[in-house]
């Protein structure tokens, strides 16, 4: 029989941790769910452990094979591969809980008008620090949602506003209808040259189309490692500050998006200003001008200094 959800998950040489990610995968009490392994032109044979784990966890799942072309273009590859109307984004090197699926399902089920979900999350460090997320997302405004215990439900466009301010909806504690994933476009979408923050703007143009809601249930666990691509912050910054130059949007803002969006535009060519200091002192007076065309400020006008005179430097700053 056709399964009600499918799972797609990236592997690119993540051999090292597929194992954890199968273990919770086989432990999930909803068991009807397909695998799509999408295997990113690994070299470390994690296509083929993949495969044994599906049969050793007798899962129902294949394994796609493709040149090397970055995690969210292996997305996309998994979606269209995918035989449900139900997404679930997974990486190989994170956890579920058990009752992820159960938890997410139950939700979409229950409540048609919602089109996409995401879970709360625990980082992990590599230090045994747990930090989790709701805890941190400062910029996330629950008073603008609908609240039915730990479920917080946002009309059609509500989200977008508190989604430019920072990134919350991520893809591996996601859940969405194809219909959505459908309206907003790829996840690779007009800007194939990024492997960073394109989940970022999968979140924007999903949060303008589809009604979204937040579980503040820490379901996923999400294992921060210098492999994780969002350990080159400066990569990361640099993306994200393209994404805001990429004008005009694909999709029109209200006065109040766009100030929230040069906001943090500002706050995060501030950041790669920060990240580039020490690398290059050109690169960061790049970004702290940046900064300041986005939004003049204190901070901004600091950076720019910091750039030329490093020895003067502000601390560093939490993302």
């Amino acid at each position: 029989m056709k399964p009600v959800i499918s799972v797609c998950m990236p592997v690119y040489n993540g051999a090292t941790f597929l194992p954890r990610a199968f273990s919770s995968l086989a432990a999930q009490t909803f068991r009807d769910f397909e695998l799509v392994i999408v295997d990113d032109g690994s070299t470390d044979g994690s296509g083929a452990l993949a495969e044994r784990l599906i049969a050793e966890g007798r899962l129902i799942g294949r394994v796609v094979s493709t040149p090397n072309r970055g995690a969210e273009q292996a997305r996309d590859v998994a979606v269209a591969h995918a035989s449900t109307d139900v997404i679930a984004q997974c990486d190989c090197d994170d956890w579920w809980a058990p009752s992820y699926l159960s938890d997410m399902m139950s939700t979409l089920t229950t409540h048609p008008q919602v089109d996409a979900l995401y879970s709360d999350m625990i980082d992990i460090y590599p230090d045994g620090r747990q930090i989790r997320k709701s805890d941190v997302a400062t910029w996330v405004n629950l008073s603008q949602a609908t609240r039915e215990d730990d479920l917080y439900i946002f009309s059609k466009g509500g989200f977008l506003e508190m989604v430019l301010g920072g990134h919350v909806m991520y893809p591996q504690c996601t859940v969405y209808r194809k219909r959505a994933y459908e309206g907003a476009g790829p996840y690779a979408d007009g800007i194939l040259d990024f492997r960073v923050s394109l989940d970022w703007y999968f979140s924007l143009r999903l949060a303008r189309v589809s009604g979204i809601a937040f579980l503040k249930r820490p379901l996923l666990h999400r294992y921060l490692h210098s492999a994780n691509t969002t350990g080159d912050s400066l990569r990361m910054f640099s993306c994200t500050c393209a994404i805001f130059r990429c004008s005009p949007a694909p999709w029109p803002l209200s006065a109040v998006e766009r100030r929230t969006a040069r906001r943090r535009a500002a706050q995060v060519a501030a950041w790669a200003a920060e990240a580039a200091r020490d690398k290059n002192r050109w690169t960061a007076l790049h970004f702290a001008t940046q900064s300041f065309m986005y939004k003049p400020s204190g901070e901004s006008i600091k950076q720019a200094i910091a750039a030329m005179a490093p020895k003067i430097a502000p601390s560093g700053a939490e993302t």
